[in-house]
């Protein structure tokens, strides 16, 4: 996994959190949807992702580690195989013990920087030739099912979309909804101001602070059509990250709508919950 791989799977998983669609997923598999709740019709393939990718309302390092890792790919070390130990006839009785002791510092180090792959535990007797050995392991392979997270070719089955760059449009789409819901007094041309969605008119407006707000009115019209564009393109990136697609702003068929007095308030509790973790 590339720098542009892991940027964009940081945003992914931020827009999962603004996806209301997402939302509803994480509320059925935790039992606390309400009996009049409507539904998007396509809602089966959102669980799907959900069920994947689980809940986003934690921080990005746990969910990194939970999911990320294992359904996006990892930036650590290329994967390789390693020796656990050796079964003899004629070893001592602690041999067991021996081979645990290199089953834990495979995964305490090894097993963890390459991304924790699933992998198999096999004995490979000594005495067997070369090609038998790869024939029978290549059985062995062939008759286990796949892991769920990866797909025919082995890559991660949550890949990033043909776009990566223009990550750093995406990146400013999701600071303005950011900036939105932590703060849903602001105008939208402020939003746009403080997501730095046009450079030439934030840095202007920062330069000329005049109280006359008809002096910049231009601009301030300017900046609210960027932020408002950014909320649209950013609500439909939340909706198809939830149907596993990013990133994408092309129109969601059954996208639901954004609630931003909902995000902030779940805003607020996260940071809440968050925050008492690191401090136990």
């Amino acid at each position: 996994m590339d720098w542009p791989e892991i940027w964009a799977a940081t945003l992914w998983f931020e827009f999962l959190q603004l996806s209301p669609s997402y939302e509803l997923a994480r509320q059925i598999r935790a039992g606390e949807l309400a009996a009049d709740t409507v539904l998007p019709a396509d809602i089966e393939k959102v669980l799907e992702v959900f069920d994947d990718l689980g809940d986003v309302q934690i921080s990005h390092e746990q969910w990194s580690d939970q999911k990320q890792y294992r359904f996006m790919g990892h930036f650590g070390k290329r994967h390789s195989t390693a020796r656990l130990g050796i079964v003899r006839h004629d070893s001592h009785d602690q041999q067991a013990g021996d081979i645990m002791d290199g089953l834990d510092a495979y995964l305490a180090k090894q097993w963890i920087v390459e991304g924790k792959p699933s992998s198999v535990i096999a004995a490979i007797p000594l005495g067997m030739g070369k090609a038998e050995i790869i024939k029978q392991i290549e059985a062995m392979l062939d008759g286990m099912m796949p892991d769920s997270h990866i797909v025919a070719d082995g890559s991660p089955k949550y890949q990033v979309a043909d776009k990566r760059n223009d990550l750093r449009s995406v990146s400013r789409y999701c600071k303005a909804m950011r900036v939105k819901l932590r703060r849903p007094r602001l105008k939208n041309w402020q939003i746009g101001v403080m997501a730095k969605l046009s450079k030439a008119h934030s840095a202007y407006l920062k330069a000329n602070p005049e109280p006359d707000p008809d002096a910049h009115i231009d601009r301030h019209v300017a900046l609210k059509i960027l932020t408002s564009r950014a909320f649209s393109r950013g609500h439909m990136i939340a909706e198809n990250a939830a149907r596993g697609i990013f990133p994408s702003y092309v129109t969601c068929e059954h996208a639901m709508p954004l609630d931003w007095d909902f995000l902030h308030a779940q805003w607020r509790a996260r940071s809440k919950k968050i925050a008492a973790e690191l401090s136990e």
